[in-house]
């Protein structure tokens, strides 16, 4: 979803060729409305967003696709970490074998700390819907909006 960049940014992203489905919006309307377009365009089960500044690691999806599996929640709120600079290379003997799964009965049960970002973000498609999907006029704090 190319929220009409003008920095070459749906360029880059041509180069995919047929690997990626590039909508883009005549206007920018800001991320909330790109994140609600192109999950309106979506047909999985589950979203998960990206922001263009931010990176999956490497068998993320992956991994969410096991607990999916496993689990069938309504969202997944994954761990996320601060980069600077180049993206580190993950080599496979430090993926994670075991994958922990912590379930609450509400969001505000939580018993650990989380850093809030968008990108960590996995939610059933019907769900997301549900909620409203993203509040167009709320950038930061986007997430505990969602989650209400």
């Amino acid at each position: 979803m190319d929220d009409n960049s003008q920095d070459g940014t749906a360029d880059i992203l041509n180069t995919f060729g047929e690997s990626i489905i590039l909508a883009r919006l005549p206007t920018n309307r800001g991320a909330a409305a790109a994140r609600n377009h192109g999950a309106s365009l979506a047909s999985g089960e589950y979203l998960v967003f990206l922001d263009g500044d931010d990176v999956l690691m490497s068998r993320a999806l992956e991994v969410y696709g096991r607990l999916i599996t496993a689990r069938c929640p309504k969202f997944i709120l994954g761990r996320s970490a601060k980069c600077y600079g180049k993206v580190p290379e993950v080599k496979t003997a430090d993926l994670p074998r075991d994958i922990q799964f912590v379930e609450y009965a509400n969001f505000l049960a939580k018993d650990r700390p989380y850093v809030y970002n968008t990108s960590t973000l996995v939610v059933d498609r019907s769900t997301f819907w549900s909620a409203g999907g993203w509040s167009p006029d709320i950038f930061y704090q986007d997430i505990q909006d969602l989650l209400k």
